[in-house]
């Protein structure tokens, strides 16, 4: 990653949001900690445990790790989000390609981006012309 010639170190500075570093395939390395491997499932209870730890903040100090979800729209937005990663994992279970499996992760990260109240170009568009008779 080189964006803007600072490198990933540069980046990572810039970063205003907490960043975690993961480092993957712990599982071929001669490593034992401090590292993830989803084939093993190594290092997975601390990550879990480290992500809770950065989003949460104090309510994890406090116990209480679990989010509230107070809208039936944020519910939604987050078991469809569920549903497709869980579609994305079944499916590179079963040996469907990479790139074809990963349309599940799109629309996984289009229903955070409903969650979180994410506007396009297009939706904007979308609204704007939808209020518009063009022709005749």
């Amino acid at each position: 990653m080189r964006d803007a010639g600072y490198g990933v170190s540069g980046f990572l500075a810039s970063c205003r949001a907490p960043v975690v570093e993961v480092m993957t395939k712990i599982d071929l390395t001669d490593r034992l900690t401090g590292g993830v491997s989803v084939v093993t499932g190594q290092g997975l209870a601390e990550l879990r445990r480290k992500l809770a730890e950065v989003a949460f903040g104090r309510l994890v100090a406090l116990g209480d790790v679990e989010p509230v979800v107070t809208r039936a729209r944020h519910r939604g937005a987050l078991e469809r989000a569920l549903a497709e990663v869980e579609a994305f994992h079944s499916a590179r279970g079963s040996g469907v390609d990479a790139a074809a499996a990963a349309t599940h992760l799109r629309v996984a990260v289009g229903a955070l981006d409903d969650l979180i109240g994410v506007v396009t170009p297009d939706d904007v568009l979308d609204r704007v012309f939808a209020t518009f008779c063009v022709g005749k």
